[in-house]
């Protein structure tokens, strides 16, 4: 493995990320829009739909499964021993440390208490769309209530372009590593 392939992998993937429906769809205004009528309410959501998640999520999930060797944790590891370059490392670390200040930032949804933006991230994927584990049970609690499901749809959908705005920056960081150290 050449020093450069998680560079390379990272950007292949990111690409294909960026060029997603889903990434289209999230770069227009998105919205859950609640109209009580006489019948109760009536819910309209714009935005990405559940099939442009799920195809979005089978490549999202190698940037943040620290098993997967282009993760943002792992990458830290490329940036640092693999290219020993500390401009590119400090900006990547700088674009890490604020995915991660966003991810452990407490969001606007409240239920029996305050969620961070990774608890309603990782409940999403891991009690659903990727994986059915122990975090099953608090997502399909929030998926008993119309209204509270659509938020936190939502919610869901806005935290994970968020992240895909960081995966553009780290993406930039790889070309400019393949461009200053590919000899091939």
């Amino acid at each position: 493995m050449d020093n450069l392939e998680s560079f390379k992998f990272f950007h292949g993937k990111a690409t294909k990320l960026l060029n997603s429906t889903f990434a289209k769809e999230m770069s227009k205004p998105t919205s859950v829009k609640i109209i009580w009528g006489e019948n109760g309410h009536v819910l309209l959501d714009k935005g990405p739909n559940q099939e442009h998640i799920d195809a979005y999520l089978l490549t999202f999930r190698f940037f943040i499964q620290n098993n997967e060797f282009i993760s943002f944790n792992q990458m830290s590891f490329s940036f640092r021993e693999k290219i020993n370059d500390n401009e590119l490392l400090n900006k990547f670390e700088e674009a890490r440390s604020a995915l991660n200040g966003f991810l452990d930032r407490k969001s606007n949804i409240n239920i029996n208490r305050s969620l961070t933006h990774r608890e309603i991230m990782e409940t999403f994927i891991y009690g659903n769309l990727s994986h059915a584990n122990k975090r099953r049970v608090e997502y399909d609690s929030w998926m008993q209530d119309e209204l509270i499901r659509e938020l936190m749809r939502n919610e869901f959908r806005t935290i994970i372009g968020k992240v895909l705005i960081v995966i553009k920056r780290v993406d930039t960081l790889c070309l400019e590593a393949i461009a200053k150290y590919d000899n091939t």
